[in-house]
């Protein structure tokens, strides 16, 4: 029996084996981390302020955390690991442009975002 069936068996457990210690492919998905606009004390919601990627906080991962919907005031940028300052562990906007100009409301709202086809941004109302 075992010369019969040893060197199938044998092949499974080979197979269950390197399946076992195989590392799954990365899955990049296209602006996955949310940041949200902070304003300062000091003009708040200024197209200089929206535009500066410093007053902007890390929020999280996307799609855990979503954009806003409206169209008052600035509200959520999304981008890939590209455009942070460590992909692993991001804390700041890195090598992204903003553009922004003022609403009817008085206040900045985003208008543009450096390769808008995989990052996005969002205003609230």
């Amino acid at each position: 029996m075992i010369k019969k069936y040893g060197i199938g068996i044998l092949s499974i457990v080979i197979a269950v084996a390197m399946a076992a210690f195989t590392t799954p492919k990365k899955t990049h998905f296209a602006a996955t981390h949310v940041f949200e606009f902070t304003p300062p004390a000091m003009n708040g919601y200024s197209v200089s302020n929206v535009e500066a990627t410093g007053n902007w906080e890390y929020l999280g991962e996307y799609p855990s955390q979503q954009l806003c919907s409206g169209s008052n005031k600035a509200c959520r940028v999304k981008v890939t690991d590209s455009y942070v300052d460590d992909p692993s562990d991001p804390q700041q906007l890195s090598g992204v442009t903003i553009s922004a100009t003022l609403a009817p409301s008085g206040k900045a709202i985003v208008t543009g975002i450096t390769d808008p086809s995989n990052n996005g941004f969002s205003n609230q109302p």
